[in-house]
């Protein structure tokens, strides 16, 4: 469903809100709010009555309770991968087979996503090459909850390293990009294949 929403960045330094214009994608509506040390670590989020304090003020601002946002890049795994290419099986589920291997969380404690780059052919069939980012289950549902708390219902959840490709690299590009995103207190180092994000 198209509905008007509020794109919000959690860190560990401030959270930030956008509204843009539907039509010609000008803002219309855009805070920062620098947040205390110790109410979020390493995208964790510690301080959760003083967070929930922050949102609800937040949302008396906005007309719409639509969000969509995005998590610190410290709690996401990003990898690039091969998958066998199956008759009548899922891609996710041939995903989902070698998370383990590269997450180091328990299957069932992993919420994931994953683009298809390319279907390549060997000698041995068909294997699509795809782009995963994972993280915890738990700590998304914590943001949820806090959000639903304040009032505001998500429509989805990105990690920051997408959230900045999605943002910089030209839609539809097919270019390979590196991309050096500066933080107060770190640097985000993005490689990307067109808006895929390979390496962060």
């Amino acid at each position: 469903i198209d509905v008007p929403y509020t794109g919000i960045v959690f860190s560990d330094n401030s959270i930030r809100m956008l509204v843009l214009d539907k039509k010609n994608k000008h803002p219309i509506f855009f805070s920062e709010t620098p947040l205390e040390h110790g109410i979020i670590e390493m995208g964790k989020i510690k301080n959760e009555n003083a967070l929930s304090r922050i949102l609800s003020e937040k949302r008396a601002e906005l007309k719409s309770p639509f969000v969509r946002f995005s998590i610190p890049d410290e709690t996401s795994y990003v990898f690039t991968t091969k998958i066998p290419v199956l008759p009548g099986k899922a891609a996710k589920e041939s995903v989902s087979f070698i998370l383990e291997e590269n997450v180091p969380l328990p299957l069932s404690a992993i919420s994931f996503d994953f683009v298809v780059q390319k279907i390549v052919e060997s000698q041995n069939g068909y294997f699509a090459k795809v782009a995963v980012v994972a993280t915890s289950t738990s700590l998304i549902e914590v943001y949820v909850s806090l959000l639903r708390k304040a009032g505001f219902e998500a429509l989805l959840c990105i990690n920051e390293s997408q959230a900045t490709v999605y943002s910089v690299v030209p839609k539809g590009g097919t270019a390979v990009y590196a991309i050096m995103h500066v933080h107060k207190e770190s640097v985000g180092i993005y490689i990307t294949s067109g808006q895929c994000l390979e390496f962060s």
